[in-house]
């Protein structure tokens, strides 16, 4: 669509950028707004933004209008951290970790609903009909803003758990490690379909299958394993022990010659990260109490998107000036590093603890 305003290349990936970019700065203002005026509020705006922002597309005339549209989606989208804190404010402790993959899987089907259904559209008529495709979108927000009237508003529910009380309620590690996570996951967003066709010369359909296994992978992981695994082996331990599954994973990936072999790891790789990322908000939701929450999670979306956009900004040129797997091998062992150093920081800071109260 956009090439037909004169776009190339270069603005697609600027594009890109400003979403994540809006996205990283706003998150933080809107988690701590919500703290102080409520989730529902915030959330009910900005849903109803984002129904004027894709009516908006339909009236520009220059690719400039786009840029400022498409930075005004990504302050929008930063609500995501505040229905996080809505829904964690909603739900007893124990079943945190459950109802957040659940909320993630919810977002996982969308995003592999929303192309199917744009598809369909364009192919109404003889020629791609994109003015239908954003008064869809923007419908489709409507009803979302409108469902939200029937959600509870939520009410506090506990403060942090024992086993998080000698952490305290910083957030700054959970910062990085979640920075740490989103950069090496941003490689499968930004390189997936290019890898698979250096590597294994896979083609447009190929290597679309590829991505679809991938994401449903992420989407069946919150909706019915993380909360398992959490529960199983502990929030912090599921975390940091999926972190390392994550990048071992996909440097075992990259190492394959045969593209089923390297798609097979590539999909584990992608459950050890969304039940990390689960794992990272659970931990977050505990040690805050309720009204910091809405800020916690914010942090949490500004580290993330501040990881796709340096990724955004760097894998491209590392996988055309060294090789396609030297991104893959280097935030791997990056993302590695993070995990262990976190784990023994983890363990000092609680030893230090108990040697303070003993």
């Amino acid at each position: 669509w956009i090439q037909g305003f004169g776009a190339n290349a270069t603005h697609v990936t600027l594009l890109v950028a400003l979403y994540a970019l809006a996205s990283m700065l706003c998150s933080p203002v809107l988690g701590k707004l919500s703290d102080q005026f409520g989730r529902r509020p915030i959330v009910l705006l900005t849903t109803l933004g984002s129904a004027f922002v894709y009516f908006g597309y339909i009236l520009v005339t220059a690719l400039v209008w786009i840029c400022l549209l498409r930075a005004l989606s990504g302050v929008l989208a930063a609500k995501g951290g505040v229905i996080s804190a809505w829904l964690l404010d909603c739900v007893p402790l124990e079943a945190r970790a459950r109802y957040l993959g659940l909320l993630g899987a919810m977002n996982g089907i969308g995003i592999l609903l929303g192309p199917f259904i744009a598809s369909l559209l364009l192919s109404i008529g003889p020629e791609p009909n994109y003015h239908l495709v954003f008064i869809t979108t923007g419908l489709l927000s409507v009803s979302a803003w409108a469902g939200l009237w029937f959600v509870p508003r939520g009410h506090v529910v506990g403060c942090r758990s024992k086993s998080d009380q000698g952490i305290g309620a910083s957030t700054g590690d959970l910062l990085v490690v979640n920075f740490g996570l989103f950069l090496c996951f941003s490689l499968i967003l930004s390189l997936s379909a290019l890898y698979m066709q250096a590597c294994f010369n896979w083609g447009v359909t190929q290597a679309g299958l590829g991505i679809g296994l991938m994401t449903g992978s992420i989407a069946i992981s919150r909706a019915w394993i993380a909360h398992r695994v959490i529960e199983w082996l502990g929030k912090t331990e599921a975390t940091w022990i999926c972190m390392v599954g994550m990048a071992i994973n996909l440097m075992v990936s990259i190492s394959l010659t045969s593209g089923a072999a390297f798609l097979f790891f590539y999909c584990i790789a992608a459950t050890f990260y969304a039940i990390a990322g689960i794992g990272i908000s659970v931990i977050a939701a505990d040690r805050m109490e309720s009204e910091q929450r809405g800020h916690a999670m914010g942090l949490l979306g500004s580290a993330a998107s501040a990881a796709i956009v340096l990724g955004a900004a760097t894998h491209g040129y590392v996988f055309e000036r060294f090789s396609p797997s030297t991104p893959f091998l280097f935030w791997s062992v990056v993302l590695l590093a993070i995990a262990l150093g976190w784990r023994i920081y983890l363990f000092k800071k609680e030893h230090c603890y108990d040697q303070t109260r003993t």
